[in-house]
């Protein structure tokens, strides 16, 4: 069986981390597993940068997202979320006919890796997991409060259009003709997101099946707590509350606002010098927001060791996300055995049992959000409790080889039919 994975990047962001993984779990349980990408580090194994080489394939690559959206500027009242349209072509079918794939699996194409074309050309059963909501949409990665994909998009909220024929509507029209011709097998990585693609015009009458991400929890374990603020430079004897995200501060839909708040109102409850904020995925602003407590800003990191520090460092993860199709950031840090605080909505619901291995607040109510934080933080015995239940719930659940023989058996199911 062999396998090849689609992704824009390779180790950048939570789809992108997802399927090296997954890729990296199968090399030695499948007969080949390859991972292309339009950006690749350096070293790994078996992944393919897809595109040209030399000078001038270096800059296609580098200015191939911002082609991509070249179509976005038309519509001058866009917010600041994540849209993709996925227009420009690459050298898949080269690549499949030098490797020959029994399955490609699609993970997260933006960004200007492939058009929808190359996948409808395609002749290989196709995989595709659902990272975001982008596969059912006309375009949008984060639905919010829009059900227009449950009809046919078009008028998008998100590209600020008052047109029904629209860019989003076109996005759709797309994808419909795309899934018409290839029957692919969708992967859900939690309930959440199966329950609105199934609810979506796009996917309501395919193959949905849930496999959550993984993750490799020999790598991802607790650290000594002392030696990995030392290795930081964090203070040992302050309780540490922990945020991070690709572009934590930046991305409205992490919820860094909503953090903001809960921790405001935290220090009007009496909690004073104590405790300590800590992000990572985001550099220190020119001007720091009063949020009650001394902050410290990590910046980003690419390696998985870091991270794995990182989390051990601290006492509670936040992860006070609107919509998560997943949630990587909460098994990382519960691998870690950090329980972690977050909304009980979408993705999240799968990875946080409530009062076991964290705390679910209500959506999306600040106050109680901090009550979860002051409730993990005030009691010893309880946060060393849920410590040991989060890394048991990831063992169980979340390990790679758990996830990995799952989708062996997907893929399996696949090729006999």
């Amino acid at each position: 069986m062999k396998i090849l994975h689609l992704c824009s990047v390779d180790g950048e962001g939570g789809a992108a981390r997802a399927a090296g993984r997954l890729h990296r779990g199968l090399l030695n349980k499948v007969e080949a597993s390859w991972l292309a990408v339009r950006r690749k580090r350096e070293g790994a194994k078996n992944v393919i940068k897809c595109g040209s080489d030399g000078k001038l394939g270096k800059l296609i690559s580098l200015l191939r997202p911002y082609i991509d959206a070249l179509p976005l500027v038309l519509f001058s009242k866009k917010k600041y979320v994540p849209w993709s349209i996925a227009w420009l072509p690459n050298k898949l079918s080269q690549l499949q006919l030098k490797i020959a794939p029994d399955i490609v699996h699609v993970h997260w194409i933006g960004t200007g890796f492939l058009s929808l074309g190359n996948l409808d050309r395609t002749n290989t059963k196709i995989v595709w997991t659902l990272h975001d909501a982008w596969p059912f949409t006309g375009g949008c990665h984060i639905i919010n409060e829009c059900t227009a994909f449950k009809n046919s998009c078009g008028t998008c909220p998100q590209l600020g259009s008052k047109r029904k024929y629209d860019l989003s509507w076109l996005g759709w029209r797309r994808k419909q003709q795309l899934y018409r011709n290839q029957q692919m097998v969708f992967v859900a990585p939690s309930r959440w997101i199966a329950e609105q693609a199934r609810s979506s015009s796009l996917l309501s009458s395919s193959q949905i099946e849930i496999i959550p991400n993984g993750l490799d929890t020999n790598v991802f374990q607790p650290i000594d707590m002392r030696l990995a603020r030392q290795l930081l430079g964090l203070p040992p004897d302050k309780k540490i509350i922990l945020f991070g995200a690709m572009s934590a501060t930046s991305d409205p839909n992490k919820g860094f606002d909503k953090l903001k708040k809960s921790l405001l109102h935290l220090k009007r409850s009496g909690f004073g010098d104590n405790i300590e904020l800590v992000v990572f995925g985001s550099s220190e602003p020119i001007e720091k927001p009063d949020i009650g407590f001394h902050t410290t800003y990590l910046g980003r990191f690419h390696d998985e060791v870091s991270l794995a520090i990182i989390y051990s460092a601290a006492d509670v993860m936040c992860v006070p996300s609107v919509q998560e199709s997943f949630g990587q950031t909460a098994t990382e840090a519960m691998s870690c055995g950090t329980p972690v605080i977050s909304y009980a909505t979408s993705g999240l619901l799968d990875i946080v049992d409530h009062k076991v291995s964290g705390y679910l607040a209500k959506p999306y109510d600040e106050v109680d959000f901090a009550k979860g934080i002051e409730l993990l933080i005030s009691d010893e015995s309880c946060l060393q409790q849920m410590s040991i239940d989060a890394r048991k719930k990831v063992l169980e659940c979340f390990d790679i080889s758990v996830v990995t023989s799952k989708y062996i058996d997907l893929y399996e199911q696949i090729l006999s039919n």
